[in-house]
């Protein structure tokens, strides 16, 4: 009966979730994926319907094939089994019947579809094979039939072959290792592609190749000025072999193009003469296949990635420092870098999306936009909804465009009234003074010490002060501030009379004329080279925003426009929990391990960032809970504790639940 067989979900999820939370930790031992089969067949059944019996009868093979170490546990099988969780979540709750049966029948879709382009001996495998005709349905592509056998043999090798260079190629950019050292293994990969394509008898994609060497050895030797504009041409050739390695069979003229317009982009890092300069990749004006395509989003994706988590990093760091304007000077190349690529992409309001992120880090850079959380925040949403779209392009998401329009309100919101004002007050000291004295009340409120620290950084730079006697006084308030807030109990009646008189010293050196004309003074004129030059003083550690600054920008839950945004937040955020849930396990057995602890406070960046983005407050507040705790560790501010880490634990026990209730909108 369905109670009876709730009643039997409710019971076999727990054992479903941590034997899942186990694989998860170390997907070499297939072990917890023998507790997740054992599961499976249980509810197969005993199932109260058949779309059910097929469900985990369907997964009983998928299950079956990775248990045999047959089948690799890549993100989208990881997907698999989150959604399975999920699905028995749906039956132990007495979910309505239809809703079950179509997402159930969803699920049993994405499983075949996988299963039906793998060579596995499972016989379940087999069984499932034969039962829903996937060799028929799902079998060679007409691409894969059109080509010969000699010819398929060298395109597949050469596909291995170039994917590994890729790989290569990614990771020593991404750690910005280009030395000759760091960059033999790429340069051994292309010499093996350069005998293979030799001996298929394509002169065309050898000279290519030779070329690609070529780079390599003047990068290596450090004689290209500018290491990191030439990712995206190597990556562009690398596009160009593979491209050229599937058209052996037929005529050259196809694909000549782009293997010319690779040599162009490679020759132009060498600065030959008369070389136009390749901004970004090129292609030719005929129309992709959809294996080309796929091919160049695939290329253009990873280097967008590798901008993006670079711009993250600046605008952090700025976040942290906010008169450290030059933390930003990379931004805006790295941002127009990212629009040439998607407007190769198609992807025009994404293009627009990066324009406007760039032009407002142009304004913040010229002193003409005022800085504020809000204004952070929205930087940081336009750069996370820049990745999420991209990652959107690649997963082939439909309406991923209302990602863009939602990122693009809340920017325009946040910098709405900000623009062409230095946003100080008539007195610059007097509001100094009422965000000290909110802060004395609340010595616990980050918010509250944020907007002292940025007050007192807008009185500093006032241009009637005397720069080297105010830096002075900042420096001390500096240091008062941080002292209160690493123990807010050390906020004692000596700390606040000496913070007052700094304030009151401050004032003095202000007249009343010189605070009005302070107020309509342009902003790049109000930062003295004295200042520009001395150590800034502390800066905030950003807070969260309010939910109803979220609820402002994000439309309600029922509409289409969010319930697709958020379809799209909830895959990527279980992606991202098996990340954390991964990292976590490295950290909390080495916690000197500095790695992993970068990619955990990572994970929980990104749920922030992107919950913000939908509107799902409660993960975006507890991933801003975790990763500001574990910024502190990562700083030394604080130890990595039983009591740290047993919080970061404790999260990790409520995010699933937490990303499955949105299934239904945020609550």
């Amino acid at each position: 009966a369905d109670a009876e067989f709730a009643a039997l979900a409710r019971q076999q999820r727990a054992a479903y979730q941590g034997a899942l939370l186990n694989w998860l930790r170390d997907t070499a031992n297939v072990e917890p994926l023998g507790t997740i089969a054992g599961v499976l067949d249980e509810l197969q059944g005993k199932a109260s319907t058949g779309v059910l019996e097929q469900l985990f009868w369907v997964a009983g093979g998928l299950l079956e094939g990775m248990v045999a170490g047959e089948l690799e546990p890549t993100p989208e099988r990881k997907k698999h089994l989150a959604r399975l969780d999920q699905q028995i979540k749906k039956i132990a709750d007495g979910v309505e019947k239809s809703v079950l049966r179509s997402t159930s029948e969803a699920v049993v879709r994405s499983i075949l579809h996988d299963l039906a382009h793998v060579q596995s001996a499972a016989p379940k495998i087999a069984q499932l094979k034969q039962a829903f005709r996937l060799d028929e349905l799902l079998g060679e592509s007409v691409d894969d039939v059109d080509l010969d056998a000699p010819d398929k043999s060298v395109a597949v090798a050469l596909g291995k072959e170039v994917e590994q260079a890729q790989d290569m190629l990614a990771t020593a950019f991404e750690a910005r290792k280009t030395d000759a050292k760091s960059l033999t293994p790429l340069m051994e990969s292309l010499h093996k592609i350069a005998g293979t394509v030799e001996m298929a008898g394509a002169p065309a994609l050898k000279q290519l190749v030779d070329e690609l060497m070529t780079i390599c050895t003047e990068l290596g030797e450090g004689r290209i000025a500018n290491s990191d504009a030439a990712a995206m041409p190597i990556a562009q050739a690398l596009l160009a072999v593979e491209s050229g390695a599937r058209e052996l069979h037929r005529s050259d003229a196809k694909w000549q193009q782009q293997v010319d317009q690779a040599l162009v982009g490679l020759r132009a890092l060498l600065g030959e003469p008369n070389v136009p300069g390749a901004h970004g990749i090129e292609v030719s004006d005929a129309a992709l296949t959809e294996a080309e395509y796929q091919q160049l989003l695939s290329v253009v994706a990873g280097e967008v990635g590798v901008n993006l988590g670079r711009i993250e990093e600046a605008l952090e760091g700025f976040a942290t420092h906010t008169t450290q304007l030059e933390r930003l000077d990379d931004v805006p190349k790295q941002l127009e870098q990212i629009q040439g690529a998607l407007q190769i992409l198609g992807a025009e309001r994404a293009v627009e999306l990066a324009l406007i992120t760039r032009r407002h880090i142009d304004q913040v850079r010229e002193r003409s936009l005022a800085v504020d959380s809000d204004v952070l925040d929205a930087l940081a949403i336009c750069v996370g909804t820049l990745g999420a779209y991209v990652d959107g392009l690649k997963a082939g998401r439909k309406n991923i465009d209302s990602l863009v329009e939602s990122a693009l309100r809340e920017v325009e919101i946040a910098v709405k009234e900000k623009l062409g004002r230095a946003g100080r007050s008539q007195d610059p000291v007097g509001a100094l003074r009422e965000r000290l004295d909110a802060w004395f009340g609340e010595p616990a409120d980050v918010l509250a010490r944020t907007q002292v620290q940025e007050q007192l950084a807008r009185v500093v730079a006032l241009p009637s002060l005397d720069s080297a006697k105010s830096d002075m006084i900042a420096r001390e308030c500096g240091r008062l501030i941080d002292l209160v807030a690493d123990d807010p109990n050390s906020l004692s009646e000596e700390v606040e009379q000496t913070l007052r008189a700094s304030c009151d010293a401050l004032g003095a050196q202000l007249s009343p004329e010189a605070s009005i004309a302070d107020e309509h003074a342009p902003i790049e004129d109000t930062a003295p080279e004295s200042v520009a030059n001395e150590p800034p003083p502390p800066s905030p550690v950003r807070q969260a925003p309010a939910p109803v600054a979220a609820a402002k920008t994000v439309a309600a839950p029922d509409e289409e426009f969010d319930q697709e945004i958020l379809e799209i937040f909830i895959e990527d955020a279980r992606d991202v929990y098996g990340n954390v849930v991964r990292e976590y396990a490295n950290w909390s057995a080495d916690p000197s391990n500095a790695a992993a602890l970068a990619e955990l406070r990572r994970g929980y960046h990104t749920l922030k960032g992107s919950g913000r983005m939908v509107g799902a407050t409660q993960i975006a507040d507890l991933a801003w809970s975790v990763e500001n705790m574990l910024n502190h560790v990562r700083d030394g501010k604080i130890a990595a504790s039983p009591e740290v880490i047993a919080v970061v634990a404790e999260s990790q026990t409520l995010l699933p639940d937490m990303i499955g209730e949105l299934e239904g909108g945020p609550g």
